[in-house]
């Protein structure tokens, strides 16, 4: 009898009241909850039965037919159970939700219910954060960035979800499909001074779950570079290249290349440029990271971090080069390898020791004064890989001692190399050794002719060489010995 006068009275009220919407909608509205939900559990409405309850809010709601189990709460204007849901599988049921507002306006909304299983996975945004960079000359209506946000649930209307951006700001909106929106004029907001929102991804699932990630948005003057790629990128040189910004003129452009978050390489380039080799010697690897700085007199606009890998390989092309060096290859116009080219030329591969674009100048080591076991020894500049020979400071006329000048490829740099310790030349020590035995035997033998010939000989080789009148000790000893002879 309840509800028979239920259905007597909206037959009343929908003659009296005009309608404010038509009952038929063009999306299909849903109303569901998990089977075992408790009693007082808010069930889900899927988006568009939300719209249509939301365009008729202040508005007293009716259920028809009379369901026993759960009913609309007219005061928050939402769905609540009223006892135990009954168990999964039930089949779909339906319902009219009949809103009467002022103004003798009434909507009708048909709706089905779903009685599904229990929503366990929340929408997860890909980045732990944003942050996008909005040129202030953006109109309306344009695309600021994008965010992505996936559901794994594999229940299909436990993963539908919608985003809502929270935050005091009139300039920005956040489309369906995740694009962030200009939807008033920015050039009134302070340049490179950010704007943090806060942006929710809330799932049509039962019960509604929903995940929130930070969204920072700064206002600039110049946009990022755009379709950064890495045209060759080997363990010898690499190749990037980029397209200009979309919006503003960048005066500079700072190249920075990363690996596990330490910076490896960074240089500023012409804001004209848009193509740039480094020769960094870079490991085989694929956690390099490439980042591109839009600069001019306002500020700085980072580019997204773009991960490229570092492979051993080395093109091969025509090219001119000196003895020095191969030609320096990358991917050309046209899908074409060739030679690559700038402003210095030409550039070539150097082999070891060879430098310039072309590899024509050959490095070499600087001319050293080195003291070492041997004396001291003046070496000469040499080119790398040659051998700098010198005679030997103690020791018979004719002996000499070698040292190799070298390429260094860690510090790409010409070193000479350490001298052999099983070289031909008389260490100093060894000088001094033999002296103090020479004048023991001459203070024996000091009458004998022998005595007197071999100290002679001895102190007349001595100082045949310039660098034994320096010793401190070479002096005294050959006092001693004249003074045993002269004594």
């Amino acid at each position: 009898m309840a509800s028979q006068r239920i259905v007597v009275l909206l037959f009343i009220a929908s003659s009296l009241f005009r309608p404010l919407l038509g009952v038929d909608v063009q999306d299909v509205c849903e109303l569901r909850i998990h089977d075992g939900a408790p009693v007082g559990s808010k069930m889900t409405m899927n988006e568009a039965l939300e719209q249509q309850v939301r365009k008729s809010k202040n508005c007293f709601g009716q259920l028809e037919p009379d369901i026993d189990w759960f009913d609309f709460d007219t005061t928050r204007s939402i769905f609540v159970t009223r006892s135990i849901v009954p168990f999964a599988g039930l089949e779909s049921d339906k319902a009219t939700l009949h809103l009467m507002c002022p103004s003798n306006q009434m909507n009708s909304v048909s709706f089905t219910i779903q009685i599904t299983r229990k929503n366990r996975h929340p929408p997860q945004f890909s980045l732990e954060e944003y942050h996008f960079y909005a040129p202030v000359s953006l109109p309306i209506g344009a695309e600021v960035g994008r965010v992505v946000v996936v559901d794994h649930d594999p229940v299909v209307y436990n993963s539908q979800y919608q985003l809502v951006l929270l935050g005091k700001q009139k300039q920005f909106s956040v489309e369906k499909n995740g694009s962030v929106i200009v939807k008033a004029p920015l050039n009134g907001l302070p340049l490179y001074r950010s704007t943090r929102l806060r942006l929710l991804a809330i799932d049509f699932g039962s019960p509604q779950l929903f995940s929130s990630v930070n969204l920072t948005i700064t206002p600039v003057t110049v946009s990022e570079m755009k379709e950064i790629r890495v045209n060759v990128a080997n363990s010898k040189y690499q190749i990037y290249e980029w397209d200009g910004p979309d919006y503003g003129i960048a005066d500079r452009v700072r190249i920075t290349v990363q690996r596990q978050g330490n910076v490896i390489y960074e240089k500023e380039v012409d804001g004209h440029q848009n193509i740039h080799m480094a020769q960094m010697p870079l490991q085989s690897a694929s956690d390099y990271t490439l980042r591109l700085t839009a600069i001019d007199v306002d500020g700085e606009t980072p580019s997204d971090e773009h991960r490229f890998s570092v492979l051993h390989r080395v093109l091969q092309c025509d090219g001119v080069c000196s003895g020095g060096g191969l030609p320096m290859c990358y991917n050309g116009k046209f899908h074409r390898v060739e030679q690559y080219n700038d402003d210095d030329g030409l550039h070539c591969l150097c082999f070891d020791g060879y430098s310039s674009a072309q590899c024509e100048h050959k490095e070499s080591c600087k001319a050293e004064h080195a003291v070492d076991v041997y004396g001291e020894i003046d070496w000469p500049r040499i080119s790398v890989n040659e051998t700098a020979s010198v005679l030997c400071p103690f020791g018979s006329d004719g002996e000499r001692i070698q040292r190799i000048c070298r390429w260094d490829r860690k510090q790409q740099l010409a070193i000479w190399e350490a001298v052999a310790d099983h070289d031909v030349c008389r260490k100093q020590s060894s000088v001094l050794v033999h002296l103090g035995v020479l004048a023991n035997y001459a203070e024996k033998s000091a009458n004998s002719v022998s005595g007197v010939e071999a100290v002679q000989r001895f102190i007349s080789t001595m100082l045949s060489y310039q660098h034994l009148l320096q010793m401190s000790l070479l002096p005294t000893l050959i006092l001693r010995l004249l003074s045993t002879l002269f004594k």
